[in-house]
């Protein structure tokens, strides 16, 4: 896993996106480094606000991993914003069901409550 952090780190210093695993990594025109997830519902009517909220909480999580198991990924995010993205992959595309940017959640889809 640290090889592919480290080509994702290079992939990033050069403005491109790059995955490692299930997250998608890029860097946006304002500075954010965006951490982005498909969420692993098939049919967007199943996804809740609930469920929505846990899968962005499991990004967040998988990529603190990713950070406390690479010292060069320590070191590239000082400094850096990052934004938080869970997404619906319908197969032609992405839509996006939320974001959190500097602790602030954004629902971007119309989902139903728990």
């Amino acid at each position: 896993m640290e090889d592919r952090i480290r080509n994702a780190i290079q992939f990033l210093k050069d403005g491109l996106p790059f995955n490692v695993g299930e997250l998608y990594l890029g860097i946006d025109d304002n500075g954010y480094l965006n951490v982005t997830c498909a969420s692993k519902y098939v049919d967007l009517k199943n996804v809740t606000k609930g469920t929505a909220l846990t899968e962005l909480n499991e990004i967040k999580s998988l990529f603190e991993k990713m950070v406390l198991c690479s010292k060069e990924l320590q070191e590239f995010i000082v400094g850096k914003k990052i934004k938080f993205n869970l997404d619906f992959d319908y197969g032609m595309g992405d839509i996006r069901i939320c974001s959190e940017k500097n602790g602030i959640l954004k629902w971007e889809a119309e989902i139903k409550d728990d």
